[in-house]
């Protein structure tokens, strides 16, 4: 789509050429093919990219497209109007200026749709009048081009004459008639060379000679050097300043009595209010103490458990340590009884052997080891 990129400058916001350290945006030429001019213009505006076609030359705009600006509108508001008008081919921007992009032959139709209170002006080249005089207070509703058959914009006021105000105007095609009859008088179109030129630089102050010279001396006015009211008004009573405290008060009661005035008089009666709120404070008070005395019995309860769980520790420690001491004397009986009977049955072997060994019997020995053994369950 796109061939070539070329001529890149940098701009302030006003479109003046400037560094690029300096500048707010940028802009460069792009060579493209006709055929996807369309497409192209439709991505103007979409992610801060603005495209413009130009003359082949590039030095002035394209002839076959004509801009709506729609003035003091943002870049979203301009987008949505783009987006509802079937016409409108991209958005156009021009420093902070926004608005949409038509084909020329449907100019004056979208300007009419968009803008119906505005004054169109067909596409070409601009010539700049001088159109008056006009009444005083006249604006720009009020100059009735559209009755001479003219298509012209009036643009502000330029300068005062006798007799009214001359304004600027800017048209593509010259007036039918130079001079034209209305109510007020006759009103003359000429020709201006430019807009700066057309403006004048110092006001013109429209009344009486005499008022003119005088407001144009830059002397003091007659009225503050001799006012023909002073001496009345000293010989009149002075009324002293009322007092602003005073005032204040007496507003603010004004204000309270109306207040009350307008409060209905069922709703200032306080006394069944007063007993319903005594009501519910006493109720109010009922709960804490049933409150406080249900926790005085949580409290004894939990101290009653308390104390008869401890006891019943101390009884089973009481109880285990009685148990453990009778099985530790029980475990020492036995233990010395089995001890002595033990003992004893050493000794009563211990002799009977010795007395075999004497008596050399063997047999009888072992007999009565086995009767002794017998004996003691061994």
């Amino acid at each position: 789509m796109i061939l070539d990129v070329f001529r890149r400058q940098f701009f302030t916001d006003a479109g003046r050429p400037v560094r690029a350290a300096q500048g707010s945006h940028f802009s460069v030429q792009v060579r493209y093919l006709k055929t996807q001019e369309h497409a192209l213009l439709k991505l103007s505006g979409g992610g801060g990219l603005f495209v413009e076609p130009r003359s082949m030359d590039a030095a002035t705009p394209s002839d076959e497209f004509q801009v709506v600006w729609l003035p003091q509108a943002s870049c979203q508001e301009a987008m949505h109007q783009a987006q509802c008008e079937p016409l409108s081919i991209g958005v156009a921007r021009s420093g902070r200026r926004f608005g949409i992009r038509v084909p020329s032959q449907h100019f004056h139709a979208v300007f009419s749709k968009v803008k119906p209170e505005g004054q169109f002006l067909a596409p070409g080249q601009r010539m700049s009048w001088h159109c008056g005089p006009w009444p005083f207070g006249s604006d720009r509703k009020t100059l009735g081009f559209a009755s001479w058959s003219w298509q012209a914009r009036p643009l502000q006021p330029a300068r005062t004459v006798e007799g009214g105000v001359m304004w600027l105007v800017q048209s593509v095609t010259e007036p039918p008639q130079p001079v034209w009859n209305m109510q007020h008088g006759q009103v003359m179109v000429s020709r201006c060379e430019s807009l700066s030129a057309g403006l004048a630089s110092v006001p013109n102050v429209i009344g009486p000679q005499s008022t003119v010279e005088l407001c144009s001396s830059g002397n003091v006015g007659p009225w503050l050097v001799r006012d023909p009211w002073t001496q009345a008004t000293r010989s009149m009573p002075t009324v002293a300043a009322p007092n602003v405290c005073t005032q204040l008060q007496e507003i603010e009661e004004r204000v309270e009595q109306a207040i009350l005035q307008k409060l209905p008089a069922e709703r200032m009666e306080t006394d069944e209010h007063d007993s319903r709120i005594q009501a519910l404070e006493q109720q109010m008070q009922h709960l804490a103490s049933r409150q406080q005395a249900l926790e005085g019995v949580v409290t004894e309860q939990h101290k009653q458990h308390t104390a008869q769980v401890q006891g019943l520790q101390t009884q089973v420690v009481t109880q285990m340590e009685a148990q453990r001491t009778q099985m530790e004397n029980l475990f020492e009986f036995l233990g010395h009884q089995w001890t002595d009977s033990f003992v004893g049955l050493l000794c009563s072997l211990f002799w009977t052997l010795l007395s075999c060994r004497r008596s050399q019997n063997t047999w009888s020995l072992d007999h009565h080891c086995r009767c002794h053994l017998v004996h003691w369950g061994l």
